[in-house]
């Protein structure tokens, strides 16, 4: 949603965002290792579920959006100080939004009450949510 907003207002603020979040060489390594922990620790028994999030990296690279900022900024001549303060507002906006809403899942799950990690999909067929 954060990132629909910036589009309407500034293509640049979107390509600016998408560019902060979009992995790059060493990085998509890190991300499918990251990727098969997940399934290791919490999905062994449906390493499906992860399955959508490696496949977008996957794609990422197939389609070079590790450099698609680099390549929007290269289509530009010149940006006024206001319109770069705004992309740079956005994307500093992303990193809050993030920052809080990983902040709010780690408070969330470091509760020994919360969902147990060991079975991750019980939780939505318990119409938890």
């Amino acid at each position: 949603g954060y990132m629909r907003e910036c589009a309407r207002r500034d293509c640049l603020e979107y390509a600016a965002c998408s560019g902060f979040l979009e992995s790059t060489g060493d990085d998509r390594d890190k991300a499918r290792e990251f990727y098969q922990r997940l399934i290791q620790h919490y999905a062994p028994d449906n390493p499906k579920a992860v399955t959508p999030m490696a496949d977008h990296t996957d794609l990422d690279e197939a389609y070079g959006h590790g450099d698609l900022f680099e390549s929007v900024c290269g289509s530009l001549d010149s940006l006024s100080p206001q319109r770069a303060s705004n992309v740079l507002q956005a994307t500093e906006g992303l990193v809050e939004t993030l920052e809080l809403w990983s902040t709010d899942i780690y408070v969330t799950y470091e509760k020994t009450e919360s969902f147990p990690r060991t079975e991750c999909f019980d939780y939505r067929r318990n119409g938890f949510l």
